[in-house]
């Protein structure tokens, strides 16, 4: 696609301008930044302090979650699986998500798509 010279003009008006948009939006986010702060420790000390006052029920969950995961173990193992194969089935459930290798996966397969269509 060819620009003409109004066109062109046009362009680079709306980036001079956006330019300016964001020269004015950064001082305003870095104005902003000591009552984000604040907010921001206002928020978590809220939530620090209902995670103490919710120490028993926490410990409640704590225990239930323990026995579902001894339970989901004697069901794989009564199911057939070696005690090794059910201690790996219970950990594969509660094993963190590791982000990291979910984004180069996903990387890797728009990659191969990308020369999939190049190909074509």
């Amino acid at each position: 696609m060819k620009l003409g010279k109004a066109e062109l003009a046009e362009l680079i008006a709306l980036l001079a301008q956006a330019d300016e948009y964001l020269d004015l939006g950064e001082g305003m986010v870095k104005g902003a930044k000591p009552t984000v702060v604040r907010a921001l420790k206002l928020v978590l000390n809220t939530a620090l302090d209902v995670g103490d006052d919710l120490g028993p029920e926490l410990a409640r969950l704590s225990a239930m979650t323990a026995k579902n995961k001894r339970r989901a173990y004697t069901d794989y193992a009564a199911a057939g699986f070696t005690a090794e194969q059910a201690f790996s089935l219970v950990l594969a459930s509660v094993k963190p998500v590791n982000f990291t290798e979910m984004l180069n996966k996903s990387n890797v397969l728009s990659r191969e798509k990308s020369v999939s269509k190049t190909a074509k």
